[in-house]
């Protein structure tokens, strides 16, 4: 674990009145868990440890990875669908549209671009992918979806989760249906992909 993610959560702790022994109790841990990630003693922490302190502690994937904090991306609802496949436009003299905030946590949201056509025709060269990062202890709940994927060991793929026979560990299928499957693989974050941005055909 790197030192800035330590120092983003001792900011954190120090923000909300926490100590260590306050926090390991608020999470729900053992005091020598969060001592240890505190001082730097454990290199590759449990993940679920690490999703219960940053559950507690208000602070998303992106914040403690990266320490990254975007203002919220917001939508307009312009319209709304009447019947069959048509919808019609609001008229804003009668109701003004709705604003929707388009992530839960907005600072999750990351993209990576397609450079070549190894998962033609899912993604093709130039497209840019966007996913919405969580930690990998949640992973179960998306079985059978392409991810953009960190592992705890530094690997940075595009795959699409699937189960393994040994506990928080998956197996990871590759688009490109030349490349082999990688399992009992553990995950320190995941992107569940929400959009395809396409390049002009």
């Amino acid at each position: 674990m790197q030192d800035e993610q330590i120092r983003r959560l001792r900011e954190r702790m120090a923000r909300l009145g926490y100590n260590e022994t306050s926090l390991a109790v608020a999470a729900g841990l053992g005091r020598t868990a969060v001592n240890d990630i505190l001082k730097g003693k454990s290199e590759h922490p449990r993940i679920d440890v690490l999703t219960k302190l940053c559950k507690t502690l208000g602070m998303s994937a992106a914040e403690f990875l990266d320490g990254e904090v975007r203002p919220p991306i917001r939508v307009p609802v312009i319209g709304e669908i009447t019947y069959s496949d048509t919808w019609r436009q609001y008229n804003t003299g009668k109701k003004i549209p709705e604003v929707l905030d388009l992530w839960s946590s907005n600072d999750d949201l990351i993209a990576v671009r397609v450079v070549e056509n190894s998962m033609a025709p899912r993604f093709q060269r130039d497209d840019v992918v966007l996913g919405n990062r969580v930690f990998g202890s949640n992973a179960d709940n998306y079985i059978g979806l392409p991810c953009i994927i960190k592992t705890t060991d530094e690997r940075t793929l595009v795959r699409i989760i699937a189960r393994s026979s040994k506990p928080h560990r998956y197996t990871l299928r590759s688009l490109d249906p030349t490349a082999a499957d990688i399992d009992d693989v553990e995950i320190l974050w995941f992107a569940p992909i929400v959009s395809i941005m396409t390049r002009s055909r």
